[in-house]
Order: structure tokens, then C-alpha cells, then sequence
């Protein structure tokens, strides 16, 4: 890659906050898999960067490359977690301690009010 679209690129990382998640999942961030490949003459290009922004990256399980079908480019493929929350057992509680504190009944009572008036 050409040192200066490589400082471009190593810029917009820095300044958006992404990260290459290909080398930071990856065991050998170094290997070699291609994007791009033709017979004749033989040429492989192979895949510079993979980034996605910091906030994203915990949530990413898997990027790979894989074959596609029918063509000379390959497919990057990303699996993202998208649950924010595992879910509890579903049930709720009152906690009914609070129904002997007034400031927390008239303040239900009075909101309870303000919905059913709007």
C-alpha cells in the first residue's frame, strides 16, 4: 500500500476511533487471505483493512473472509451481537415498602393523573 494512503487511512482510524477488528480477532493477524484473485496473469490482493468504530468492536463476534460463489471476489463477513441485555427470569417485584413513603404515592398518583389527562 502506498505510504501516503496509508497515513490517510491510519488518520480517519484514529480521528473516527475505529479499529482493524480483522487482525484483533484473528490468532495471526499477519496471515495472508485474499479479497480479490484472477488466473491470468496471477494476481491475489489481499484485504488491507477491516474497521469498525471502538464502541462497535466488543460486540463483534466473528469477521471472516470466505469464498463467493460464481465471482473473483471474496466475501467479508462480520457476525455482530446484537443483545444489548440477557434477560432476566421475567418476573417483578413491588417493592412494597415504598407504598408507606406518601412523597413516593402522591408522586405516583399524580403522574398516573398527568397520562390519563393527556
Amino acid at each position: 500500500m502506498h505510504q501516503n494512503a496509508l497515513k490517510v487511512i491510519q488518520n480517519i482510524r484514529d480521528n473516527f476511533d475505529l479499529t482493524d477488528i480483522w487482525r484483533n480477532l484473528h490468532v495471526n493477524p499477519e496471515g495472508k487471505r485474499y479479497l480479490w484473485r484472477q488466473n491470468k496473469p496471477e494476481i491475489h490482493c489481499q484485504l488491507d483493512f477491516f474497521l469498525v468504530s471502538l464502541s462497535l468492536a466488543g460486540r463483534i463476534l466473528k469477521a471472516d473472509i470466505q469464498p463467493g460463489y460464481k465471482m473473483d471476489h471474496s466475501l467479508c463477513n462480520i457476525a455482530i451481537n446484537y443483545q444489548t441485555h440477557p434477560r432476566g427470569p421475567g418476573l417483578w417485584k413491588l417493592n412494597s415498602s415504598l407504598l408507606g413513603e406518601m412523597d413516593y404515592v402522591n408522586n405516583i398518583k399524580s403522574t398516573i393523573l398527568e397520562m390519563v389527562n393527556q
